[in-house]
């Protein structure tokens, strides 16, 4: 269409505080995000640090669970 399309200072700013606002809101949804992610690599260390204390607890009333199956059939 060959039509001219000038750039007033007022539009200028305009489109910077548009780019400063959209920065802004990705800035924030990012750092939402790295929080999220870290809240739940921290719940995932809980649970591998849960199981594996559950996992010793069990090997060590594997005997014990051995000897009482013994002698319930025994009797």
């Amino acid at each position: 269409m060959r039509r001219y399309y000038y750039v007033t200072p007022t539009s200028y700013l305009i489109l910077i505080k548009t780019f400063a606002g959209m920065l802004d809101e990705k800035r924030g949804k990012i750092e939402k995000n790295i929080k999220k992610f870290e809240r739940g690599l921290s719940q995932l260390e809980k649970a591998a640090s849960a199981v594996a204390e559950l996992q010793e607890k069990l090997t060590a009333l594997i005997p014990v669970l051995e000897v009482k199956a013994a002698n319930s059939a025994k009797m």
